[in-house]
């Protein structure tokens, strides 16, 4: 990437999202470890390398805006720690929740790196307690249905969720409602046009 392209996305996240310089260079460092450390541990598809900072990094900061200020994020089935290392970096508090060990290694290894106050629980959300003033995220772990039976617990305690769905999201929703009631928003992705991001509340279980 040329200085004039790191402006350019620089001057990009600042005017949408308020990224300041030095959260800009953090994410820079984020995204230098995350391509040396990718064969070792897995991390991300090698075919989305070379666009990671749209297909990751700016994918999971556009989530910053639907997150209510003194929230704390549980973001389950994270990964590489996206988007909730992306979130830590920018100022979010945040609980990674990831039952991989060698994937929670790559983001102790982050966390440790760029100083991060993020939480990391090798577990499954299935064993989360924490129910509190929470927003539950995930990003690519599974379909609608399967995303209310794993982390259900947390979100029938009234806690909103934002799950970032691709382009079958509507069957999806369909097939959900037929074991759940829920509210629902959708957000257009920023980086996909197939992509939403769902806001959900109020769920409760179909009698």
């Amino acid at each position: 990437m040329t200085n004039a392209n790191k402006q350019q996305l620089y001057n990009y996240l600042n005017q949408h999202f308020n990224v300041s310089r030095e959260t800009y260079k953090k994410l820079q460092e984020f995204s230098f470890l995350l391509e040396e450390n990718n064969n070792s541990y897995n991390l991300i598809g090698k075919n989305t390398v070379n666009n990671m900072w749209e297909r990751h990094i700016i994918d999971s900061i556009q989530l910053l805006p639907l997150i209510e200020k003194n929230k704390l994020i549980i973001d389950f089935g994270s990964g590489a720690g996206i988007p909730g290392l992306i979130l830590s970096i920018c100022g979010v508090d945040v609980v990674s929740v990831e039952s991989i060990a060698k994937k929670i290694a790559f983001q102790d290894k982050v966390k440790n790196k760029l100083g991060l106050n993020i939480r990391l629980i090798n577990d499954r959300v299935e064993n989360i307690k924490i129910k509190k003033n929470i927003i539950v995220i995930a990003r690519a772990v599974a379909p609608l249905e399967k995303l209310f039976q794993l982390s259900g617990h947390l979100l029938l305690e009234g806690n909103k969720a934002l799950f970032m769905k691709g382009k079958n999201y509507k069957e999806e929703i369909n097939k959900a409602e037929k074991k759940w009631k829920f509210k629902f928003k959708e957000y257009k992705s920023k980086t996909s046009e197939d992509s939403v991001i769902l806001s959900i509340k109020d769920l409760k279980w179909k009698l």
